[in-house]
């Protein structure tokens, strides 16, 4: 199952069936096999099949139950099937009961709060004919998107992209330039406006409920930090973590495709790749598939040699993509083909494009990704805030100096705990919050024997301790007014924002609000990220690159099961011993080469992007700084300018930045600039396009 759309017209009007397929058309990668439409007076569903699981061969969408009182297109990929199945009491019909089927029987029996029942990835929409009611659900993480449009009284349309709204003739193709100034403020904390005005998404772990009269949203499941797990050792918790993982690496390869993963060479993929091998060879299924981005001409950016670890173990049948040609601005024209959001442009999602490419080139539907371990699994430094909040200044330093020495200063052009590399950097971070308290409070002889502690465990004088924080001991004294250091630091995020744009929508007040303290527990700080809207709009950036290839990216690391327990955590079992990530390297021995299992640090591919702007794709960064058009009514022209012309001395967050903003001029300027009907209509490899689509892709961009 790969997509749905669906139209409920509020005024009653019967839905024409040509306008669900109009909608169903703009997205043929996600219907391989096959699609259809339904529709009954007011409201019109439709569904594109795009198999992976094997019940989904013989599922057909939109599906009705047996009296017909409800239908269904649906999304999903359910993983505890036979829990529900005897919940369901379905006994020997279980076994072909498509995803699909356990969705609808769930709603039967438990109506809205069936989702309170279920576990996976999914996006459904039922409608309850004798309720006259649409309800509309999406998974815990929002690993498959849903998108709408809802005007009152008239009409409520949803669809798994954006394009497919666009085909309706009611729903608007407005830019929404908030939006657009959120990306280049980077911040992306809300979770359901869109780059088009009007258009909406649906956020995670939320239902909604559409009458003719109204529409209710609800949220029926909230993460949060539970009572601490208590394990005897570190190897029953390890062991605990390996069962949890490789349970969702199973239930993610429930595909009748080869399966593929995603192979880097870090510790989430390594881990992925080789619990996938194991579990194939148990089946008998044969080699896992893998596909790697290797960078032979730019060896700092290059992880061959990890990747290879994992490959000479066997089990494996590879695939590698060389990157030395590929650049952020260099196959614009073929992605921006699909992508409905500019924003999803940013960072290295160019190079993702080209790997799930060549993951589908290689026979598979679905793709394994280790992309989300990070937030899993966190690296646990903030167990230093935690020492430092405590007093507990010998633990604090012990830890420190073990961090300092497992992982400081291995690749010094990658920023990667890179507050790690210098024992000035790690107190000012970690530290930094506790003293910065002391020295306001004036506190002055704990924050004095709090420096000699400091000093005595890390190789910094006290002396330069204190001198960090004697302007706020001054200010503390005289009673002065703090510095504004801190305003002036968020208001330089805006600088590359037009202030006429910044003015006429009080940008600044929505940024302050949205602003988050640093410091926070592990366990605190890992839950903000797991709420943060960046993790959100990072799935449905994967989804966006990946699904033009008839390609579903599963995320073992999202599994709801795992992500209770790592919120469960002590902070030790996060970062132990100069140990990021502590669990996850202890749950990898045997399974994982110790090459990788103890890797300190992992390689960035900013050498690799900086070369490509500097050389061959100079002349496409020029153009894009030269073009006038709609990103000049968000973006401070003069700033962008200026960043190009200083790029030879640039750091990294310019290196990323740059092309980022050249990437989304160029997106901006195909759907909204002048020239925009003149363009010819492309698709690239990925079929034919419906010729009443409003999607318009340049063709001049190499």
């Amino acid at each position: 199952m790969s997509g749905i759309v669906g139209i409920y017209r509020l005024n009653g009007r019967p839905v024409d069936r040509r306008e669900v397929w109009d909608m169903v058309e703009t997205m043929p990668y996600r219907s391989k096999d096959g699609k259809d439409v339904w529709a009954d007076g007011p409201v019109g569903l439709g569904h594109l099949m795009l198999h992976t699981t094997p019940e989904s061969l013989h599922e057909h969408l939109p599906a009705t139950n047996s009296d017909g009182s409800l239908v269904i297109t649906a999304d999903a990929r359910i993983d505890n099937r036979d829990e529900l199945i005897g919940l369901l009491r379905l006994n020997g019909r279980g076994a072909s009961a498509t995803d699909s089927d356990l969705i609808l029987l769930a709603y039967e029996k438990w109506g809205e709060s069936c989702v309170d029942h279920f576990l996976g990835d999914y996006v459904f929409a039922i409608w309850d004919r004798r309720n006259q009611k649409l309800f509309c659900a999406r998974d815990h993480f929002g690993v498959r998107p849903f998108y709408y449009y809802y005007k009152p009284g008239e009409l409520f349309a949803f669809g798994s992209e954006i394009k497919s709204l666009l085909a309706l003739d009611e729903v608007p193709n407005r830019l929404n330039e908030v939006r657009i100034a959120d990306y280049l403020a980077v911040m992306h904390e809300d979770k359901e406006i869109t780059e088009l005005e009007e258009i909406l998404r649906l956020p995670p772990a939320h239902t909604l409920s559409i009458t003719l009269g109204s529409i209710r949203k609800h949220q029926y499941w909230e993460l949060k930090i539970g009572e601490e797990i208590k394990l005897s050792s570190d190897e029953e918790y390890a062991e605990r973590f390996r069962e949890l993982l490789t349970e969702a690496v199973r239930c993610r390869m429930r595909s009748i495709n080869p399966v593929a993963t995603e192979l880097s060479g870090g510790l989430d993929s390594s881990f992925v790749t080789c619990l996938a091998r194991d579990i194939a060879k148990d089946r008998g299924d044969g080699p896992i598939r893998t596909v790697s981005l290797i960078f032979p001409e730019t060896p700092e950016t290059d992880e061959w040699k990890y990747i290879d670890e994992v490959v000479v173990g066997g089990g494996i049948e590879p695939t590698y993509v060389d990157g030395s040609e590929l650049g952020p601005l260099s196959h614009l024209n073929e992605i921006c083909a699909t992508l409905d959001e500019g924003g999803s442009l940013s960072g290295g999602m160019f190079l993702m494009w080209h790997l799930y490419k060549a993951a589908a080139k290689a026979g598979a539907r679905v793709l394994l990704t280790g992309t989300d371990g990070d937030s899993t699994v966190g690296h646990g430094t903030e167990i230093l805030f935690e020492l430092a909040e405590s007093g507990k200044w010998y633990e604090f330093t012990r830890e420190a100096r073990l961090l300092l020495e497992n992982h400081g200063g291995d690749e010094p052009n990658h920023d990667f705990l890179s507050d790690l590399g210098s024992p000035f950097k790690l107190v000012h971070t970690y530290a930094g919050p506790t003293l910065r308290r002391y020295a306001s409070q004036r506190r002055l002889l704990v924050l004095l024997n709090a420096a000699k502690k400091i000093s005595a465990g890390l190789p910094i004088s006290a002396l330069s301790i204190l001198r960090m924080y004697r302007r706020i001991v001054l200010n503390s004294l005289f009673r002065r007014e703090a510095s504004s250091a801190a305003i002036e630091s968020q208001d330089s995020d805006l600088r590359t924002i037009n202030p006429s744009f910044i003015a006429r929508t009080g940008y600044k007040r929505r940024l302050e609000a949205l602003k988050k303290g640093v410091g926070g527990s592990v366990r605190e700080s890992q839950l903000s990220l797991f709420k943060s809207g960046v993790f959100t709009s990072t799935l449905e950036s994967v989804e966006e690159f990946a699904i033009p290839h008839s390609l579903k990216v599963a995320h073992p690391y999202m599994d709801k099961r795992l992500i209770d327990f790592a919120l469960r955590l002590p902070s030790g079992q996060s970062c132990k011993n100069g140990w990021t990530r502590a669990i996850m390297r202890n749950a990898m021995a045997g399974i994982v080469p110790d090459g990788i299992r103890f890797r300190k640090s992992k390689a960035s591919i900013l050498n690799h992007v900086a070369k490509r702007l500097l050389g061959t794709e100079s002349a496409s960064l020029k153009r894009e700084v030269s073009r006038s058009g709609p990103f000049c009514n968000v973006v401070h022209q003069e700033v962008f300018r200026s960043l190009y012309q200083d790029r030879f001395k640039l750091n990294g967050k310019g290196f990323w930045y740059l092309p980022f903003m050249a990437s989304l001029s160029y997106w901006m300027d195909l759907r909204y600039g002048d020239h925009k009907h003149d363009i010819q209509l492309r698709f690239s490899e990925l079929g034919k396009w419906n010729s009443t689509s409003k999607l318009l892709c340049d063709t001049t961009v190499n």
